[in-house]
């Protein structure tokens, strides 16, 4: 683990390295540093939730998603393609002067890369929703 990239809803996404490739290491994080407790119903959330996250991501191959390389139990983390630069959101909204009116059509690949890989969720049985949406164009 290299830096910290940001924080989410259960933990905490870091960049870092596996075999000398950058990867995004997302790391659970809970209240309490020791185990989880029964009576601890939000760390018991937290926890359901990564591993929700864990097992529906070991079932998605495809060009347009991130992929998870594996998970790590001490500390409880997930290991995932590393997608360099900026969110997207910063990105799509970034003036680039070098890019000039190549602007909207970069924008107009990266919509239809983002809809293969929603078709992709959606064509899984169960489909899966991905509820995040950013405004492409």
């Amino acid at each position: 683990v290299e830096r910290m990239l940001g924080e989410g809803g259960f933990g905490v996404v870091y960049k870092g390295l596996m075999d000398g490739k950058e990867v995004a290491v997302k790391e659970l994080t809970v209240r309490r540093s020791t185990a989880l407790l029964a009576e601890d119903d939000e760390s018991i959330d937290k926890f359901r939730a990564f591993a929700h996250e864990v097992w529906i991501m070991s079932k998605l191959d495809h060009p347009n998603l991130v992929k998870l390389y594996g998970i790590t139990q001490q500390p409880l983390r997930m290991v995932m393609e590393y997608c360099p630069h900026f969110d997207l959101h910063t990105f799509l909204r970034k003036q680039i002067p070098t890019i000039g009116p190549q602007w909207s059509l970069l924008k107009l690949r990266i919509a239809i890369d983002i809809a293969r890989g929603m078709a992709h969720l959606h064509s899984m049985r169960p489909p899966i929703v991905h509820r995040e949406c950013v405004s492409v164009l």
